[in-house]
């Protein structure tokens, strides 16, 4: 499977699409209510051939990007998204998609702590020799909340066409996208009893 490449300008023009992809989740349907607001940015970390996009809202966080959260427009549901691109040149002109990954988790206040519902993966430089990457390269589901081992299984969603899923940086946030909306439609759309 080709690997999805773009140059650094491309790369630096990609927190735009990545907020457009996230927004339905931070857009508020009652218009009485300010809308979300979500920032995407370049993480800073130490290895200079990484190139990481990160989500997040309010202010830059001084934490690892893995630990970036940004609020959806339920109370109780808050997401984790990030990018991780990897250089393949020496000039860190040309960028490999490494990994894609969206988390959805489940507020809980009293006591405050988080639960990992969903996560959204895909992990396009799979070797097509590597065990379950026909199913872990495109967009895939982990149900993180169900019981061990299904947490672990890989439920793709794009097999059926995935060449076509993979074959630029646009046409996998079309594939992201659409499984955002899904768990929008899907999951934050439904009755949940409120926490305190």
């Amino acid at each position: 499977m080709p690997s999805i490449q773009v140059d650094i300008t491309e790369l630096s023009r990609r927190p735009t699409d990545v907020k457009q992809l996230l927004r339905p989740l931070v857009r508020n349907p009652d218009p009485r209510r300010s809308p979300g607001y979500i920032q995407c940015q370049r993480a800073s970390i130490a290895n200079r051939r990484l190139y990481v996009l990160a989500a997040h809202d309010g202010a830059i966080p001084n934490s690892d990007y893995q630990d970036w959260r940004f609020s959806t427009y339920r109370r109780d549901f808050r997401c984790k998204y990030y990018e991780v691109w990897k250089s393949i040149d020496d000039r860190f002109f040309t960028y490999e998609l490494n990994r894609a990954y969206f988390t959805l988790f489940r507020v809980y206040r009293a006591p405050l702590r988080e639960d990992s519902l969903f996560a959204l993966h895909s992990d396009p430089i799979t070797g097509d020799t590597e065990p379950h990457a026909f199913y872990k390269q495109g967009p895939h589901l982990h149900m993180d909340f169900a019981e061990d081992p299904l947490p672990h299984a890989h439920i793709a969603l794009n097999r059926s066409h995935l060449e076509d899923t993979l074959v630029s940086v646009e046409s996998l946030s079309t594939a992201l996208s659409v499984a955002v909306n899904m768990l929008r439609e899907q999951v934050l759309t439904l009755h949940w009893p409120e926490f305190a």
